[in-house]
């Protein structure tokens, strides 16, 4: 990230920082799991590298033990206590915002929004 040299004005859109991938190295991002304690890391899961992007969705943690996140377009289930990937999902469009979870008629749901649509999975449980 930068900071943007763009001056604020009432109208028009205003950034005050900007993103930038740097020129010709590929983009990579990462969910960490580091201790609150001391900051060293416990886990890292990488996403594989891409060419310029740099759109990454937020997370989500449950009390279930599972960690939710996605990058590009593959939304994944990670255990929370190791980062092992338990499940993934292509999209099939940009994921730029984090996962909510809610109960349904008593069970779990997944709601994410990406691209033009929003998704919803349920879990199981089995």
């Amino acid at each position: 990230y930068f900071k943007s040299d763009q001056m604020y004005t009432a109208a028009g859109e205003f950034d005050a920082s900007r993103a930038e991938a740097v020129p010709n190295q590929p983009v990579a991002s990462s969910i960490r799991a580091l201790n609150a304690e001391t900051g060293a890391l416990r886990w890292e899961y990488r996403f594989p590298p891409r060419a310029r992007s740099y759109v990454m969705g937020g997370l989500l943690s449950t009390s279930g033990g599972l960690v939710f996140g996605g990058d590009q377009t593959g939304l994944v289930a990670l255990d929370a206590g190791t980062g092992t990937e338990l499940w993934r999902f292509n999209i099939g469009t940009w994921i730029a915002a984090a996962p909510i979870t809610f109960l349904s008629h008593g069970r779990q749901a997944i709601t994410l929004a990406s691209g033009r649509a929003v998704l919803t999975f349920t879990l199981d449980g089995r």
